[in-house]
């Protein structure tokens, strides 16, 4: 069998760099954090199907700037694995040993930041609670598009445009 390679474009750079930071951070305070030691860019999601009788499917993939790994743990006769088998744990665990032998000897780069990629310091509390970007130099940092970004910002009663905070010094513009 001979495959026909179809190669096209799915995401551009800038929007494969916010999902790279969205499954960092799952890496660091997700379902994934048991991969959280590393000390380069590391990008993780974990899954778990079932229900209250048993799970039938536990994976974990992660990637870095050059491998991908998956692991999943399940019964080819999809057979009931105990609840307490999910995505966040023997398959990250198993996943983590794959990525310590994989860079025993050397660090993968880390992912690189599109010239269009614009991070500012948010209050992320404020974000949840009230759907407005608050520039904030104590928040943390969220990545936009440029052309996306918020286009002002609620600070106590009045609203700041993003140009008069980027003034102001409130936006967290970091060199790549």
């Amino acid at each position: 069998y001979n495959r026909k390679e179809n190669k096209r474009k799915v995401f551009s750079p800038e929007t494969a760099y916010i999902i790279n930071d969205v499954l960092k951070y799952a890496v660091k305070n997700g379902t994934s954090k048991k991969l959280k030691n590393f000390t380069f860019d590391l990008c993780a999601k974990t899954g778990t199907n079932g229900d209250k009788s048993g799970n039938t499917d536990a994976y974990s993939l992660s990637y870095t700037s050059e491998h991908i790994i998956g692991v999943w743990m399940g019964k080819e006769n999809g057979e009931r694995l105990p609840n307490s088998v999910t995505g966040g744990t023997y398959p990250t665990v198993y996943a983590r040993e794959i990525i310590k032998s994989l860079y025993n000897n050397h660090t993968p780069r880390d992912f690189e930041v599109p010239e269009n990629i614009i991070p500012l310091c948010v209050d992320g509390d404020f974000l949840l609670s009230e759907q407005i970007a608050k520039i904030s130099e104590s928040g943390e940092i969220y990545y936009y598009i440029k052309g996306t970004e918020p286009k002002f910002t609620e600070s106590a009663d009045e609203k700041v445009s993003l140009k008069e905070a980027k003034e102001a010094g409130a936006m967290g513009i970091f060199d790549s």
